[in-house]
């Protein structure tokens, strides 16, 4: 497991920018990434330069809090605005990767970052308070929910509406921010629905 936790931060530094630039200098430059992709999305932004990305859009990401801050404070991350999709639905595996990878002593992404920035926002997706928010945004998003499911950033209906919004720059960070939920449910709450969780955490949902 240690090795292959190595593997994304070795592909982040082969990522081919240069190329890109020489190809087409005015085309820009978005990432889009799913759970370990995101591992190799934000080690690439170690290796950029400021303004080389403008947005960044990351799906039930299995990614540490602590990778996750020192990629925003590259100066790529500096300058990108960046969401985070997590969901209830994804908490089995989000818990998996913190035993597994982090030993139990670190957190993933799913709990958002320590310190909030103003270009980094949450999205809980399964939240009925986000989808209440995205309908009034003019997203339509299938309101069924899973107990467990780790693809479920890209298989619920309508959402890829929504993603191709983000990606454009169509709809914002202040966007979202304004008529999304201030705080995520419970890590648990779909997996045991039926105990008294803790709140859930207040997310970058809002601004900071």
């Amino acid at each position: 497991m240690r090795r292959g936790s190595r593997v994304p931060a070795r592909t982040g530094r082969s990522c081919r920018w240069p190329l890109l630039r020489r190809i087409d200098p005015d085309r820009p430059v978005t990432l889009f990434a799913h759970s370990m992709g995101a591992r190799v999305a934000l080690a690439a932004l170690h290796h950029l330069p400021e303004g080389a990305v403008d947005r960044a859009l990351l799906l039930s990401a299995a990614v540490f809090r602590d990778a996750a801050a020192a990629a925003m404070d590259s100066p790529a991350g500096r300058g990108l605005q960046l969401v985070n999709v997590t969901s209830r639905e994804n908490d089995l595996f989000d818990i998996s990767t913190e035993l597994l990878l982090g030993a139990g002593l670190r957190q993933t992404v799913s709990h958002g970052l320590r310190r909030p920035r103003a270009n980094w926002l949450d999205l809980q997706l399964d939240h009925p308070g986000t989808l209440d928010g995205l309908d009034r945004l003019g997203f339509r998003l299938d309101r069924r929910q899973a107990r467990i499911c780790h693809w479920s950033p890209y298989l619920r209906p309508g959402v890829f509406a929504l993603w191709q919004a983000i990606l454009a720059g169509r709809t914002g960070l202040d966007d979202l921010r304004a008529v999304l939920p201030a705080r995520a449910e419970p890590r648990g709450a779909r997996l045991l629905p039926g105990l008294r969780l803790a709140p859930g955490r207040e997310t970058g949902m809002m601004a900071p």
